[in-house]
């Protein structure tokens, strides 16, 4: 069973945030520094509705400090 390749143009799919499932690495080094920025977009730059439109760090920085003054 052949897979089609996915393809991505802005007037049939417009993506709103860098997907490392549509890159080809040609090395495991490049694979290891595209993931590694995707997460550190999806983590630091990406709004998340289900955190109201915060980012995963925002949440987790604020969870930080709930818990240091519940101590």
């Amino acid at each position: 069973m052949s897979r089609t390749p996915r393809r991505c143009t802005a007037s049939t799919n417009e993506r709103k945030s860098p997907s490392p499932e549509l890159n080809a690495f040609e090395a495991g080094s490049k694979a290891q520094t595209g993931i590694g920025r995707w997460i550190g977009y999806y983590n630091a730059d990406r709004p998340h509705s289900t955190f109201g439109g915060r980012t995963s760090d925002e949440v987790y920085a604020r969870q930080e400090i709930e818990e240091k003054l519940a101590a």
